[in-house]
């Protein structure tokens, strides 16, 4: 009977509440000791090994129960059912979603006006399905998040649905539920039959005018081995279909992309079927950002920098972005002096980039319009931009690449928490450096501020952890 209770424990991951419970305990009992801690000597006083506590600090893979309770018991802290879930719970786990679209850089919004404008007429008139299509970074949650913010859109279509493949579990399911919850709260009963199930939904989105967003749709696709992409579960592409299709369609439905979607309907509604790439900002729309950013262009010289990295880079938002970080942070504003320590960086981009364009003129269109290495040239930039973080500011590299292991934005002091170990003044450092070179993206869901980092950020901070917990954190 033991041996069959343990199989069924065996799975657990600790939920935020709990990884911040015993995260809490942990930071406590050392500080009491005047010590600093480390995996090696929680592992002593849990008694557990050295592999199991990392992943149970680390939430990277399941723990059986009967370990978990061996930890939080070690230091003190009673483990309760909210604090462990079982990984299968967890990659089904459907919350629901703010209110709004992640719009942490609303009052940065910049450029891109003639393609909204065309876009808000596109979901006012014929347009069922809009698709925003383009690389990592950038900016297709930004655009969506100004659709669902114009007065116009919210207008006609005033119940949202939002669905985040970055936080939510990359399945149908979690779509269903979404739109045919009846509240937030509400956990609805879905058809067991395929058909039934979608059917449902599209009686849904007919029976009142509903805007339904699917961000980062590309987490569901798969390659289809001839060049494009189809749906790993079948049932995306019937349920869009039968949106196309329906006779009478209120509702409009928004997604975005780094994948061109596979053809619904065989192309027959292209009118109801919009695609949009989304290319790079203008460099007018970039020096409008920079000084959104607090960086102004002052003279000629500065504004031919700017210009310099606007085409390194496409206008690639987000890759600018972590630039105007490091010169508002590390050089004050100060475009011609980052220039002079860095410029050789960004001419090397550029000699990188239109070889690049050189070499993929024979190459198939693009569907975001970009050189064939850019997203390449983005990663290297972001990683090379956490390496002068860690020289610079380690703790709050430690604290970025600590907090990576959310996936879902989190509190403020979820972040300072990471730095457990350190005093309050440290904690607070490190967030507002991490805020004001532009490492973190701000969610407002009613009254409260959450934040993470962007994707791509996230991506490179997880795979510089081991590293930096190496180097920065005492052993």
């Amino acid at each position: 009977m033991g041996e069959k209770q343990g199989k069924r424990d065996r799975g657990r991951i600790l939920t935020e509440a709990g990884l911040q419970k015993i995260n809490k305990a942990i930071a406590e009992e050392y500080r009491k000791q005047g010590t600093k801690r480390s995996y090696e000597k929680i592992a002593e006083k849990s008694q557990l090994n050295i592999n199991t506590v990392e992943k149970i600090l680390k939430r990277t893979g399941a723990a059986d129960r009967r370990s978990i309770q061996d930890l939080f018991e070690a230091f003190g802290v009673h483990l309760e059912e909210a604090d462990h879930i079982s990984a299968k719970d967890r990659e089904l786990q459907i919350q629901q979603p703010s209110p709004l679209v992640p719009i942490g850089d609303e009052i940065r919004w910049v450029g891109r006006q003639a393609q909204i404008a065309e876009l808000i007429q596109r979901l006012r008139g014929d347009c069922r399905v809009l698709s925003i299509l383009g690389i990592t970074g950038i900016g297709k949650t930004s655009l969506a998040a100004r659709l669902i913010a114009d007065a116009e859109i919210r207008q006609q279509l005033p119940e949202l649905r939002y669905v985040d493949f970055y936080q939510d579990s990359p399945q149908f399911e979690v779509v269903a539920r979404r739109l045919l919850a009846e509240n937030p709260a509400s956990n609805p009963q879905l058809p067991q039959d395929e058909r039934a199930l979608v059917e449902a939904m599209v009686a849904k989105l007919q029976s009142r005018p509903y805007l339904l967003v699917i961000d980062m749709l590309e987490e569901v696709l798969e390659a289809d081995g001839e060049g494009g992409h189809r749906f790993r579960e079948q049932v995306f592409a019937k349920f869009l279909e039968r949106a196309l299709l329906a006779e009478s369609m209120p509702s409009r439905i928004v997604l975005t992309s780094q994948d061109r979607l596979p053809v619904l309907a065989e192309g027959r509604f292209p009118q109801r079927c919009c695609p949009v790439p989304l290319g790079g900002l203008e460099e007018s729309e970039v020096r409008s950002l920079f000084e959104e950013w607090e960086v102004r262009v002052e003279d000629g010289e500065d504004w031919q920098h700017l210009q310099s990295m606007a085409r390194a880079y496409e206008g690639h938002p987000l890759a600018l972005k972590v630039i105007a970080g490091e010169i508002r942070e590390d050089y004050r504003g100060n475009i011609r002096a980052y220039w002079h320590d860095y410029g050789n960086e960004i001419e090397e981009v550029e000699r990188l980039r239109a070889d690049s364009v050189e070499r993929s003129r024979e190459d198939k269109p693009r569907i975001d319009r970009h050189s064939f290495r850019l997203k390449d040239l983005v990663k290297k930039r972001v990683e090379k931009t956490l390496a002068r973080l860690q020289r610079a500011y380690p703790l709050a590299c430690l604290m970025l690449c600590m907090g990576a292991t959310y996936r879902r934005p989190v509190e403020r002091r979820a972040w300072l928490l990471q730095l457990a170990d350190y005093s309050q003044e440290e904690q607070e450092l490190a967030f507002e450096i991490l805020q004001r070179r532009f490492f973190l993206e701000a969610e407002q869901p009613g009254d409260k501020n959450l934040y993470r980092p962007h994707n791509l950020i996230r991506r490179a901070a997880l795979d510089l952890l081991p590293q930096i917990e190496e180097e920065v954190l005492p052993q």
